[in-house]
């Protein structure tokens, strides 16, 4: 039997039904590209406060792991509450970008990040002072912004509007920020060439079918509490695996998610071809397309 994870060799024990359950919960699998990327989000966690905090803008296709890597960078530092102190220590705060570019939303969304009550009627000012009093005092190190493409959803004006929102907040806070996204986001940051000197990309390819893949498959095998080995680096399997994600890891994820409960309850207790095929799996790009055959 493969190598399992200690959660992997405890979830065997479950039924069938709960195993397959179970094969839908999230899980994060390593790998070289993502341990850099912490490896310099903990660097800048710890950086002295400085006038310009060095700040990075993390960018990759979708579904190809960003928030994935954000939340399970943020669960190595959780929050905490301590009866002696004032407030919670949150030394990162996540919020995403608004759905439009609105410092009032952009403010409201911090707030809330932290638990603060807030009237809608507040105006953004009033927001902006509260944020600016109340983020310092539960220990913030780091503002995480996802989906921060959404800056280009607006007009021209309201797109650049937010871009001084970060670079007065970021100012003022004297915290380093991490933006994520497509690479849209790079062209967001780009129209403002103060913005666009604060934000280091880090970009996350999207994966090739190489050696690495395979490693990177094998290590996702040891996480699945299936009975027989499925050998997901086998050169032909891993191939197949690739063509069927595009290479990208939230696909990946949510294709081995889907194969392993399939595994599980047709009785094979291995990802295999007859397995892949039950799937009736449709790759990414060619989505759309087969919904307008369909409409």
């Amino acid at each position: 039997m493969t190598q399992l994870t200690e959660h992997a060799r405890t979830a065997l024990d479950l039924s069938d039904i709960a195993r397959s359950r179970y094969s839908l919960h999230d899980r994060f699998v390593c790998y070289p590209a993502a341990e850099q990327i912490i490896a310099e989000l903990n660097s800048l966690l710890t950086h002295p406060k400085v006038h310009r905090m060095p700040n990075r803008l993390l960018v990759g296709e979708t579904n190809n792991g960003k928030t994935a890597i954000i939340r399970h960078f943020m669960s190595l530092h959780p929050s905490s509450n301590d009866p002696h102190q004032e407030a919670a220590i949150i030394p990162i705060v996540y919020v995403q970008a608004p759905p439009l570019p609105d410092e009032q939303r952009f403010y409201a969304a911090l707030l809330d990040a932290i638990g603060v009550f807030h009237r809608r009627s507040f105006r953004t000012s009033e927001l902006f002072y509260q944020v600016r009093n109340l983020l310092p005092r539960v220990g913030l190190k780091m503002l995480v912004i996802d989906e921060i493409h959404h800056i280009l959803s607006g007009s021209t004006k309201k797109h650049h509007a937010f871009l001084n929102t970060l670079k007065y907040i970021g100012n003022e806070l004297l915290v380093p920020m991490i933006g994520a996204g497509t690479r849209q986001a790079l062209c967001a940051v780009q129209s403002d060439s103060q913005i666009e000197n604060r934000f280091q990309p880090l970009e996350i390819p999207r994966w090739k079918c190489t050696n690495e893949w395979r490693r990177f498959l094998a290590t996702f095998e040891m996480e699945l509490p299936l009975q027989k080995p499925s050998d997901l680096a086998d050169p032909r399997l891993a191939q197949r695996l690739h063509s069927m994600s595009e290479g990208t890891v939230g696909e990946l994820s949510t294709l081995i998610q889907r194969a392993m409960a399939e595994a599980i309850l047709g009785g094979e207790e291995r990802i295999c071809d007859a397995v892949l095929d039950r799937l009736h799996w449709i790759p990414p790009s060619a989505r759309r397309k087969h919904a307008m055959a369909v409409i």
